[in-house]
């Protein structure tokens, strides 16, 4: 008997044990993940400011400055939709960070708006893809077929097809809880995962993929800066961007995944996405330029250009010269 109660108390310590360990480890992990969340916010909100700050330049000078291209409206929809998403996630960090609490109404409001821009960017940039695909390889065909206002038009039906699945989305996974409301968003995130993920995603991939070997086939003089552009804006997309949305709609499916971790991540990708695009305007604009300074303008206007560059110097021009 003495035996047995040596056995049961032996294996109580070593259960106390172990329970001791788990909750000291649940805790070190608690610990970890909220100081790692505080960090990446911390991070999150200089960037914020910065791109807020370059995606409005870009805008005024768009709309300003610059001589307008022929694609110029799919880069001004990036654009707004970056500022949009920018300031969803400064609302998010301040929130998160500081405690900052705004009315319930605009923080519904700023969950949809973010929704809308997030889905509106991958949208505009698959069809800027595809858009500069078709002028790049069927330029005659395509000059017939494309329609003055072509661009405009189809940046105003991805903005109306964005809202709608936007609301549908938020309305289904977001506004309620309850059983109807689970089943449904488990529809509308497959609908997402299909047209997002798959067929917009692989569409971006593979329409900048056939527009930079066509870069490398070119030769160097005679590459359109535009080429380049869009290039950049989707290698950031597809890095950055569609990694996150995959998560997210993951996560509506697997309830494994820390939700606070995933939020604070999320929110830095976002912002590196939305604020260094008018970075990559610049870089491209700027690139092998023999001039002296030069106001921003001339740079997003050199960047933006839909024709062969030929602002290099070549080897006869040095001789001449």
């Amino acid at each position: 008997m003495e035996n047995i109660n040596n056995v049961m108390m032996a294996k109580a310590s070593t259960l106390s044990s172990h329970t001791t360990d788990a909750c000291k480890n649940t805790v070190k992990y608690m610990q970890a993940s909220y100081f790692y969340r505080l960090n990446v916010l911390a991070v999150s909100i200089p960037i914020c400011i910065i791109g807020l700050i370059a995606n409005a330049i870009v805008l005024c000078l768009y709309c300003f400055k610059i001589n307008k291209p022929k694609l110029g409206p799919y880069f001004l929809s990036v654009t707004f939709a970056n500022l949009i998403v920018i300031l969803s996630n400064l609302e998010v960090a301040a929130f998160l960070l500081a405690g900052v609490e705004t009315p319930l109404v605009i923080q519904r409001l700023m969950e949809i708006l973010h929704i809308f821009a997030y889905d509106t960017n991958i949208y505009v940039v698959t069809f800027l893809t595809a858009d500069r695909f078709l002028i790049v390889y069927f330029p005659v065909w395509w000059q017939h077929h494309r329609t003055k206002h072509f661009t405009v038009m189809m940046c105003v039906i991805l903005w109306f097809v964005s809202g709608l699945e936007s609301l549908v989305e938020y309305f289904s996974c977001y506004a309620t809880v309850s059983t109807w409301a689970y089943n449904t968003c488990r529809t509308a995130s497959v609908l997402a995962l299909l047209m997002e993920v798959i067929i917009f995603s692989s569409c971006i991939f593979c329409f900048s993929f056939a527009i930079w070997i066509r870069m490398q086939r070119s030769q160097q003089k005679h590459r359109a800066r535009l080429d380049i552009t869009i290039v950049a804006i989707a290698i950031l997309i597809l890095l950055l961007t569609v990694p996150v949305r995959l998560v997210n709609i993951i996560s509506l499916w697997v309830s494994a995944i820390d939700y606070y971790m995933f939020t604070s991540i999320s929110l830095l990708l976002d912002t590196c996405t939305c604020s260094s695009i008018p970075f990559v305007f610049l870089i491209v604009g700027s690139w092998k330029r023999q001039k002296g300074f030069e106001p921003f303008y001339m740079f997003l206007e050199r960047a933006l250009k839909d024709t062969e560059d030929t602002s290099e110097p070549t080897a006869a021009d040095q001789e001449q010269a």
